[in-house]
């Protein structure tokens, strides 16, 4: 089977290059293939790693940087038509309002990400309330200071109604 398939794509390849070279259009596949490499080398490479790095001290940045993809996918879909508007001679081709429609998708993805990113810090505190509803007041560090305190061990959940442990008796110094 792979033989067959290695060989239907040479043979692919061969017609591709054939209808290449008879059609005349060898200068201008050569220049889309450099365009398209100093386009992503020069512009969309250092962009999405300077956006990288910008996003690296944003607290919800898995659903920014998830957000900006779709938002550069569509983007990416969307740009032949919005480049190609204008006043067709066919009222048939390109009826819609392309810039509007991409604008309003943007919004939707904007909304979405905002709305997964508070979802994510509310169900985030709602654990940390949970998992501070767990331990007493005594079992946190800084508890009897005012503050907040944290755990001094991973301490283990106890189930309602479990008796505490009881700790060995320690002689003072």
């Amino acid at each position: 089977m792979r033989i067959v398939t290695g060989a239907l794509g040479v043979a692919l390849m061969a017609v591709g290059a054939a209808l290449l070279l008879t059609g005349g259009q060898v200068k201008d596949v050569a220049i889309w293939l450099a365009g398209s490499v100093v386009l992503h080398d020069g512009i969309i490479a250092p962009l999405v790693i300077a956006t990288g790095l910008l996003l690296a001290a944003v607290p919800s940045r898995g659903t920014v940087r998830a957000a900006l993809l779709v938002a550069g996918c569509l983007t990416a879909i969307a740009l032949p038509a919005l480049l190609a508007e204008g006043n067709p001679t066919n009222p048939s081709v390109l009826p819609l309002d392309y810039l509007r429609n991409w604008l309003i998708l943007l919004g939707v993805v904007g909304v979405g990400a905002g709305c997964l990113s508070g979802c994510g810090d509310c169900v985030a505190a709602g654990c940390a309330d949970v998992e501070r509803a767990a331990f007493t007041p005594s079992e946190r560090v800084g508890a009897g200071r005012g503050g907040a305190g944290s755990f001094r061990t991973a301490p283990t959940r106890r189930v309602p109604g479990q008796q505490k442990p009881k700790l060995p008796n320690r002689e003072p110094h």
